[in-house]
Parts: structure tokens; sequence; C-alpha cells
């Protein structure tokens, strides 16, 4: 089975066995190859996740109703909830796989980072046009990369799919009078089948399933379950066999054709005798070769590797002792030199979260994913997460990173080095500036508060919270809001840090546009006094973070309209420009009059 849970989530993809991990509670499913839907049948009630035509397919194959059925366009991102009346939720981004019809690689982000998990693939540059994987790439921050690692040894070397389709070309133009057989599985092909029968201008026996199927997909009118029709027929993979040729020219002439690249790097394997008996062997597959593979993690360039295939078969032909070892392609120790550094920090779980993966939690869920936008390619992001530390190889399998990862621990925190993604409301961020400055990762619409958020700090025990002071630089890097960047037209959003270390008397503002670092202005005589004053000010200091969110979301957007404009850098009109920033203006106004009432 080429599925699993990653670990520190409640995620699965194409693992249909929730027994045996009950902590599940969101299902996706990359494709419809048996390999990856084993487990998954006609009574299946949990929700699952997957894209457009693989759920059309799937209705077909297992009759699921469409409350279970959950579809995710292709190029789009959603907001998925984790539960019910909450504000839990994961980003999902959908991505094509270039691999059979419907399927997909999902790019996750969360509390957990950022997580790509292939399924099964063949790379292409293209994949990075995604503005979301783009821009995650760009900034080095892929967490974690499950690999589609098929052919992950340095002997499965094969050409394009194009090349060996040419080849195939070549054979059939050899025997322009005999029978042609061309094996293939149950979902793939369609679009060679189609190239060939355009080419020499027939039509292709198929199966009636496999013909219901093509009609599905909305293929060109090149097929037909006539044989009297057709002398280029389909045949079940499993059906390629030397006796199976044998009987097919004691009737007619016959060329048998296996496109597959599962020989790959095989001398004198299978079938490699047959040549001259009409039974060819074409490199031609859906997967990336090993070459691409090194040029996909080359351009990613994650903090760490997982192997999506984890066990291999050692039986029927790979029993042979001239078979090649198929254990080294579950080695990921061969692209130990491309991964970016330092690995990715332990899970942070938050407790939310851990209460939800409980086996009491219900896992019937009713609502449904909302899209969303992301900019830049990073998710919204709590400012602060309280739950527990999780590190360790995901899958039960081997994983590759730089540097060793840190040991488990079970103690609450609050936060660590990762960004922990995660957003109790907003979800379009359309007008949102580049949340990336100094080339540090950063969510802009995380907001700190009075809440602690420090890379440094992991234990509550070892604070020391006399003045907000002492925390400048924690805020600081976490929210890269630096005093250069601030416009010069707008009221004063960042406070000078000089005025942290002077000891004068706290100024009046007269501005909402301060910092987020300063939400204090008096020192907290205790932390027991501390704590009540929080209790007693939560709801304005709710209110008071989510203002100054907005207020530097408008600030940012003033900034940007105002470089659009001197550079004339943007397709709306100058008159267009002017509109806006009177509206972020008044916005900006209306924001600075809330101070009258927090």
């Amino acid at each position: 089975m080429a599925g699993c849970v990653i670990d520190a989530t409640p995620i699965a993809v194409d693992f249909w066995k929730p027994t045996k991990a009950p902590q599940v509670r969101l299902f996706f499913l990359t494709h419809l190859h048996s390999d990856h839907i084993e487990g998954l049948t006609s009574s299946w009630r949990l929700p699952l996740y997957t894209s457009p035509i693989t759920a059309l397919l799937l209705k077909n194959k297992f009759k699921l109703p469409d409350s279970v059925v959950h579809e995710l366009e292709v190029g789009h991102s959603f907001l998925i909830p984790l539960d019910e009346g909450s504000n839990n939720t994961i980003t999902v981004t959908v991505i094509d796989a270039n691999h059979v019809p419907g399927a997909v690689m999902f790019l996750f982000q969360g509390y957990f980072g950022n997580i790509l998990y292939c399924g099964d693939m063949r790379w292409d540059p293209e994949m990075l046009e995604d503005p979301v994987l783009r821009d995650v790439v760009q900034q080095r921050a892929l967490d974690v990369l499950y690999l589609d690692n098929t052919y992950s040894a340095p002997y499965c070397q094969f050409p394009s799919r194009e090349e060996a389709k040419q080849q195939i070309f070549k054979i059939i133009d050899m025997y322009p009078d005999h029978e042609i057989k061309i094996g293939i599985n149950t979902l793939g092909r369609e679009k060679l089948l189609e190239d060939i029968a355009k080419r020499y201008g027939e039509r292709i026996l198929v199966s009636q399933e496999k013909y219901v199927q093509l009609q599905l997909l909305g293929c060109f009118d090149v097929f037909t379950t006539d044989p009297q029709q057709s002398r280029i027929h389909t045949v079940p993979m499993k059906q390629m066999q030397v006796s199976s040729h044998k009987k097919w020219n004691e009737k007619y002439q016959t060329i048998s054709i296996i496109p597959s690249a599962l020989y790959s790097g095989w001398k004198n394997g299978p079938y490699s005798s047959q040549a001259s008996t009409g039974m060819h062997v074409v490199p031609y597959s859906d997967h990336s070769s090993y070459s691409e593979l090194m040029e996909m993690v080359s351009q990613l360039a994650p903090h760490q590797i997982f192997p999506i295939v984890k066990y291999f078969s050692k039986s029927g032909w790979w029993a042979d002792q001239s078979a090649p070892d198929q254990n080294i392609k579950a080695d990921m120790t061969v692209y130990r030199h491309l991964l970016s550094t330092p690995p990715p920090d332990p899970v942070i779980i938050p407790e939310d979260v851990i209460k939800l993966m409980d086996r009491k939690a219900p896992r019937l869920l009713q609502a449904r994913p909302r899209r969303c936008v992301l900019r830049h390619g990073l998710s919204p992001r709590r400012s602060k997460v309280r739950g527990v530390v999780f590190s360790s190889g995901s899958c039960s399998s081997p994983s590759l990173s730089r540097t060793p990862s840190v040991t488990p621990t079970s103690f609450t925190t609050l936060g660590s080095g990762r960004s922990d993604f995660h957003s109790p409301r907003r979800a379009d961020f359309r007008d949102s500036p580049r949340s990336m400055k100094s080339g540090v990762r950063y969510p802009s619409h995380s907001v700190i508060g009075n809440e602690l958020h420090s890379e440094h700090v992991l234990n509550e025990s070892n604070l020391k919270r006399s003045t907000p002071m002492h925390f400048t630089d924690s805020h600081k890097s976490a929210r890269m809001v630096n005093e250069e960047d601030q416009p010069t037209n707008s009221r004063n959003f960042a406070s000078k840090r000089k005025n942290y270390r002077s000891k004068q008397q706290p100024r009046e503002h007269t501005s909402s546009a301060r910092s987020l670092s300063i939400e204090l202005q008096e020192k907290v005589p205790s932390n027991e006094v501390e704590i009540d004053l929080k209790r007693k000010k939560k709801p304005q200091n709710v209110l008071t973070m989510r203002r100054d969110a907005l207020l530097r979301e408008t600030i940012d957007f003033i900034k940007i309209k105002n470089e659009e404009m001197n550079s004339l850098r943007t397709c709306s009109s100058g008159e267009e420009l002017r509109c806006m920033l009177k509206n972020a203006n008044l916005i900006l106004d209306s924001l600075s009059c809330l101070d009258f009432v927090l």
C-alpha cells in the first residue's frame, strides 16, 4: 500500500485503514490506482478529499455518496476545517501530478509547517509555475517532501514519454499488416492511445469497463468495443505474457508492446529475448526517472525527505538473482547534498488539535472545504501555540535530513523556531503584501499582541517578564516589521527601539498605528497580577490585536500602491490608484478612531 499517516497531524494520504490510525480525521486520495485505494470500499463514510476527476471515477467505481467525497480543484488552495464549530483549519494546495487522469499532489500547510506529498507523479519543471509552491520553494520553506521513489535508483534511467511514444510508433510502422496488442493498466496511457489512434487513423479496441471510463474522462471518440473495427487492441498488463503472445500468433500475426519502465536497468531482464518473436518492451512511464527525481529534489530543496514506497516486491521476476536490488530505492541518502539546512524544527501540536485527535473525538465532519487565495505561498498562522513537541520519522520509514532531528519531547511549550501556520479567521489574501523580509519566513497575519512568541524560549517556567522590553528582539524576529520599511506619509506604525531602552514616562499616544510589540505601557508587578490583568482585558486585547493587524495590512497596502504609482508597474490607471489610496487612508483614519473605544 503506497500511503501513510503524516505524523503529528490528523492527516492521512492514500491510507484507508482508519482502525489502525484512530487519530486521523482527514483522508486524502491522490489518484485511483489500486495500490493507492487498498482498503477503500463502497461502505466508506468518512470525509475524503480528492481532485474532481478522481472524485468522478471514485463515485462511479464505489458508488460513494456526494456527502463523503469532497472535490478540490487543481491549481487552487483550500481551507479545510479540522472539526465543526471551531477555527482549526489547514491549508491544502492541489497540484497536477502529471501521472494519470486525476492524479494530484497535495501541499499541506498548518501548524506542522509546509509538507508536499507527491503521490505518484512524473516531474515537470512547469509544476513550479504553481504560485503557492513556487513561493514556498523560493523561500526555501518546504519542510518535508514525501517523494515518489518508484524509480529512485541510479539504474532507473529511461527517456521521456514523448521519446518512448516515438519508439512505439516505429514498432507499429514496421508491422503494418500485424495485429497490435498494447498492455495497459486500469487507469493510465489514455493520452498515448489517443495519439496512436490519431496517427494511424484507426479505432482502438478496449474493454467495456474501460470504454465507460474513457467516456467519463471525456476522451476523443477513437475507441471501440467491437473487435472487427480495429487491429490495435488494448490488453490488461497482467495478460501480457509469453504464453499469451504465442496463442495470439496462432490465430493471427501479432505484435505485443509492453509500455513500461519497470525493467529499466535490468540486463537480460524479462522479455529482453522476446523481441525477435514480436514482443517488445518500451520504457514508457508515468513515473519520474532517477535523473528527474534528482532534478526535482534539487529544485524543491526540502529540509527533510521521506520515501512513499517503503516495500518492494521480492517475488516473481524479482526473485531472480540477476534482478537489481530494489531496496536501494527507499534509500534517501542519495539526496542528502540537495537538502536545505537546518532540518525542520520539532512540530508543536496545539492542545485543541490533540483533543481532536483523541480516540473519542467524532470523525464524521459535515463542514466542506473553502477556497482561499494564499499570498506568496505562506498560509495564515497563529501567533502562539500551546501543545506538545513532536519529532519522529514519519510513516515508520527512514527519512533524511541534513542533521539529526531533535529528540521527541512531551512538555507544554509556548512555541518553536518553525513558523506555526494556523489561522482562526481570514482566508482571502489577494491584496496582502509580501511577508518575506530579510530572507526570513514570517506570516504577516500572525499577530503577537501581549503573547510571547520567541524562538529561544521553550519552557514557560524559565520566562522572566518584568517589562515588555525584554522581548523586543524576539518580537522583531517574528514580526519582521522594520522601522525603515514603514511609509513616510503614514502615522508612525513601529515605535523606535530606543523608546524601549529609555526610562522615560510612557508618552500619551495619539495614533492607533503603534508597534504591535508595545501592548502594555506599565510594568507588570508579578506574574499573578499579569495573569489577572490579562483575564480582565481579554476582549479588549483581542480587538486591539485585530485592529493592529488590519492597520499594518492597510499601511503596507498604501506603500505598495505608492510604489506602483511612482514606477507605473501596474495595469491599473492613475485614477484607480488614487482612488485606492484615498479609500485606504479613510480606512486608516477610521481604525485610528478605535483608540477612543479601546
